[in-house]
């Protein structure tokens, strides 16, 4: 799935993916380590009815620790070319928590690693441009 329409097509607003559920979104988990992507996940996440609790980890080996410990109703990762702990938690995540309900997220530019990981059990994928932030 290397060409980005088709990706695209996949792709979907992300307050709305998480207004979309089975009931109100309690708790988030948001991993990346780009401070910038955090400050911006941030903002766009303090918007969300019933002010779920957001928790931030910086580094994708934490992630199924962290879950193990403290599911989850949504996991956002951030995927990207150059870092390979996101990709790699997701993996370990869903094999571990196959129900976990995990969103990656990216630039498009990363189409092709994106969609690599969506195919192994990522349950949505986010594209934004990041020149809009």
């Amino acid at each position: 799935m290397s060409d980005n329409g088709e990706l695209a097509g996949q792709a979907f607003n992300l307050q709305t993916f998480l207004l979309a559920g089975n009931g109100p979104v309690r708790s988030v988990l948001v991993c990346d380590d780009r401070p910038e992507v955090m400050s911006s996940l941030s903002r766009a996440l303090r918007h969300l009815p019933g002010s779920p609790e957001i928790t931030y980890l910086s580094h994708g080996f934490a992630l199924v620790e962290h879950y193990t410990r403290h599911p989850a109703d949504i996991v956002l990762v951030g995927i990207y070319r150059g870092s390979t702990s996101g990709a790699e938690a997701v993996t370990m995540l869903i094999k571990s928590h196959p129900d976990a309900a995990v969103i990656v997220f990216g630039v498009a530019a990363d189409s092709e690693l994106l969609a690599d990981v969506f195919v192994r059990g990522a349950r949505g994928l986010v594209l934004w441009d990041p020149s809009e932030d």
